[in-house]
């Protein structure tokens, strides 16, 4: 309902009303206006017509709604697929005056059914929408639209095919595909039908994007053609961890085929083929048994990550323990155990630039572009976990000569975050730099030659949970949290170096936490 206190004309019997006014709409699909000082019914008319015949055939089978607005300058109603239009008096051939709905002629539009209205004045009005878009118009037109989230911002991935493309995995049982740049948001809903836990986007098809679910479902969406597919293979616990890499030589012939690696909260590996959902996928770990020829049971797996080039999969587990693997018949190359807690993340850095060369304290270890026989491109691990450390390791010789002695202690040991840690990533304009997402609400760049810490975003009030740096910008970075937002920030616009000391995050611990008073009852 919406209650008008001004001198308007309106068409009602050719009387102009007066002022207390009323507007309000029904579950008839009418919108009625009322004589408040008299109380009596003045006018009906039907509900804003819709625009379009495909957004009708969609139309959810739900109770009708819409929202009404009286303006200085008229109402302006909703339909039920969210068309905004103004309820303008027309003349007819027969010089008979009516009221007719003029719709908002705009290129962008609410897709589902519009909330509420407010109107700012000087034709400005601002709606929000069951489609989570907040639109002000002015004069009928889209000025500006502010996209919002239902859910927690699980993860994040950077198209390398189409850099202005970032898929978002969220709470509200959604896929994301933003495009920042041009403020376009598109929702996926089709078979999601439970929260996005991690997405990762093809390494070189264009537009196809694969997603994990809360339930341990697996599911591809091509961008371009709008299609969904989903794995007949199910995860028992939720999804993690995914990447894109090499399918098992023993299961196809041609090795370059690519298939969907994802680990679930069960230890399970598994590998899905995109164009063959419908069959059951591989069982990675049993793969990797089998080629290795194991004699103890592996512990459970939590993260895994391809490295293309060198055909590499980095798989770590709930012990702290990393393998690397090498492609095709995924053997064992390397395994090293750096942490103490379970992995949360791991990231291949390929550094074909100026070689990082690390320093912990006052020593310093050979610059790789010196030592003898070093490669030309430099292969970096980094890994995450719950002891709120990031591990940095240089695998180019390791790689080189799986023979060559494991090494005790890492490259290099970021610390510095108060809870643990989510998810990491990459500059791709310079890998002397990396990222990383925590519990603890922020969002720190570090400095990996030297451990040091260069930027600390603190825009979140809430745990961060996902982090990627833009390929287009040297220092733009996004993060998402459980304040159901994704922020783009710039790392020179941080004044702090470090994260905070102390988790504002955590709850309050038992000796400090303030016990409640509990009435005593007295026996009489």
């Amino acid at each position: 309902k919406q209650w008008y206190q001004r001198r308007v004309a309106i068409t009602a019997g050719g009387d102009i009303v007066k002022e207390n006014t009323l507007v309000s709409t029904s579950r008839d699909k009418s919108i009625k206006i009322w004589d408040g000082v008299n109380n009596r019914f003045m006018r009906a008319v039907h509900y804003p017509p819709k625009l379009s015949s495909a957004r009708e055939s969609n139309l959810n089978k739900e109770q009708p709604w819409a929202a009404v607005l009286w303006t200085a300058a008229g109402i302006v109603g909703s339909s039920p697929t969210g068309d905004l239009a103004k309820l303008e008096e027309h003349t007819t051939e027969e010089g008979i005056s009516e009221l007719k709905w003029s719709s908002f002629d705009s290129p962008h539009s609410h897709s589902k059914k519009v909330f509420s209205m407010c109107d700012l004045g000087h034709g400005q009005v601002i709606s929000t929408s069951m489609d989570r878009e907040t639109i002000l118009w002015r004069e009928g037109e889209c000025v500006k639209v502010a996209h919002g989230l239902g859910g927690f911002a699980y993860g994040l991935d950077i198209s390398p095919l189409a850099p202005n493309r970032i898929a978002v995995a969220t709470g509200d049982n959604m896929v994301r595909i933003w495009e920042p740049y041009q403020n376009k948001v598109t929702q996926v809903w089709q078979s999601v039908r439970t929260k996005v836990m991690t997405i990762a986007w093809h390494p070189y098809r264009e537009g196809l994007v694969g997603f994990g679910t809360e339930e341990g479902r697996v599911g591809v969406y091509d961008v371009n053609t709008g299609s969904m597919n989903t794995s007949s293979t199910y995860h028992e616990k939720p999804v993690y961890s995914m990447s894109w890499g090499y399918v098992p030589t023993k299961f196809e012939d041609d090795q370059l085929k690519t298939g969907l690696y994802t680990c679930g909260g069960e230890g399970t590996i598994l590998c899905h083929k995109p164009k063959e959902l419908g069959k059951p996928a591989v069982n990675v770990n049993a793969y990797i048994a089998a080629e290795n020829k194991y004699k103890h049971m592996p512990p459970g797996r939590t993260a895994v990550d391809w490295e293309f080039n060198a055909q590499l999969l980095a798989v770590g587990c709930n012990n702290g323990l990393i393998e690397v693997f090498k492609a095709p018949n995924l053997q064992q190359v390397a395994v090293f155990q750096y942490h103490s807690r379970i992995i949360n993340k791991l990231r291949w850095g390929r550094n074909e630039g100026t070689k990082v060369c690390f320093q912990k304290g006052d020593a310093e270890k050979q610059d790789p572009e010196t030592a003898p026989g070093s490669p030309a491109v430099q292969l970096l691990l980094a890994s995450c976990s719950d002891d709120n450390r990031i591990c940095v390791e240089d695998l180019s010789s390791v790689v080189a000569d799986p023979s060559s002695t494991p090494r005790l202690a890492a490259s290099q040991t970021l610390t510095g975050h108060t809870a643990r840690i989510t998810d990491i990533d990459w500059n791709p304009h310079n890998y002397r730099y990396i990222v990383s997402a925590s519990y603890d609400g922020t969002a720190q760049v570090w400095d990996i030659a030297d451990g040091s810490g260069v930027s600390n975003y603190r825009g979140h009030a809430g745990r961060v949970f996902s982090v990627r740096w833009s390929h287009t910008s040297i220092d733009c970075v996004f993060s998402g949290s459980d304040e159901f937002t994704v922020r783009q920030w710039r790392t020179t616009d941080n004044v702090e170096l470090m994260p905070p000391t102390t988790n504002q995050l955590l709850p309050p611990t038992r000796n400090n936490r303030k016990k409640k008073k509990v009435p005593t009852a007295t026996l009489r």
